[in-house]
């Protein structure tokens, strides 16, 4: 049966085995409308990386979800077919994810920013942000540039539209940003514009 957990702890509704050798855990199976299921991770993927933490086998992975809250952005590093990837996903409740699986899938996500190209292909600047946004919530400030968004390469406003339309509310997307002179990379929660408003679902 699938375990669930009604404490109100995070869930991650996925299915593992040891990758042998301590060399991590492979995903045998994720379950339908689970919080890991928004991350992109699929069936055969080792997880060797898991919220900063090495993960060389099962007990390394429990060790770390004891100690990680509902709401928290995870990062984890894995490998799908011998080349090394990442992806993000938000921690939530059993219930939580499933009221997110419950959204029209055909939601647009909301970013909740003007923008503008910058001159040569270099990028789109941040010109506005607006209040109670999911590019608040990010911490995109007026000013940034950016220049990915997720796997995508952001050379202009077209491609940003084009990239937001690859993925899905309740996705987290690694936001490629310069500030000055500095490189950022920024968690971007997805969020319908009512959810970013309501801040209802998740927290």
């Amino acid at each position: 049966p699938k375990p669930t957990d009604p404490t109100g702890k995070p869930w991650l509704g996925v299915r593992v085995k040891n990758a042998g050798g301590d060399t991590g855990i492979e995903v045998v199976e994720i379950y339908e409308k689970s919080p890991l299921g928004f991350s992109g991770l699929q069936k055969g993927d080792i997880i060797k990386e898991f919220a900063g933490k090495t993960i060389r086998n099962r007990d390394d992975l429990r060790d770390v979800v004891e100690k990680i809250e509902v709401g928290e952005i995870i990062k984890i590093k894995y490998s799908r077919e011998g080349k090394d990837a990442t992806c993000f996903f938000r921690a939530l409740t059993e219930e939580q994810a499933k009221k997110l699986a419950d959204i029209d899938p055909n939601a647009k996500p909301y970013l909740g920013i003007s923008a503008k190209d910058v001159d040569g292909d270099k990028g789109v600047e941040i010109t506005k942000v607006y209040e109670k946004s999911p590019a608040e919530k990010a911490g995109i400030a007026e000013g940034d540039i950016v220049t990915s968004f997720g796997e995508y390469i952001i050379k202009n406003r077209d491609d940003l539209r084009n990239a937001l339309d690859k993925y899905k509310v309740g996705q987290v997307v690694g936001l490629g940003i310069i500030r000055g002179d500095k490189k950022l990379v920024l968690e971007f929660y997805l969020m319908t514009k009512e959810m970013a408003e309501q801040s209802s679902v998740p927290p």
